[in-house]
């Protein structure tokens, strides 16, 4: 039988901490270029836009519904 703090984390905790680790890691490829691109010279500075915080919550997105639809097809009928 399962609890309902286990759903809750199952369907709710566990989905949510890997959309997080998702943003992280779009951040983290979106900055990386960046800074190659700046240290190559392509530019002359680097910052953080607006535009890379909307592409990390794709990241977020996506690592969240793989998590939890994942849960869905786990389920025994």
């Amino acid at each position: 039988m399962v609890g309902p703090k286990s759903n809750f984390s199952k369907f709710c905790l566990y989905p949510i901490r890997h959309g997080f680790l998702g943003f992280v890691i779009f951040l983290a490829v979106l900055l990386s270029t960046k800074l190659f691109a700046m240290t190559f010279g392509i530019h002359k500075y680097s910052i953080l836009e607006t535009e890379d915080l909307l592409l990390s919550i794709i990241g977020f997105v996506t690592f969240f519904l793989i998590r939890l639809l994942e849960n869905f097809t786990n389920q025994k009928s």
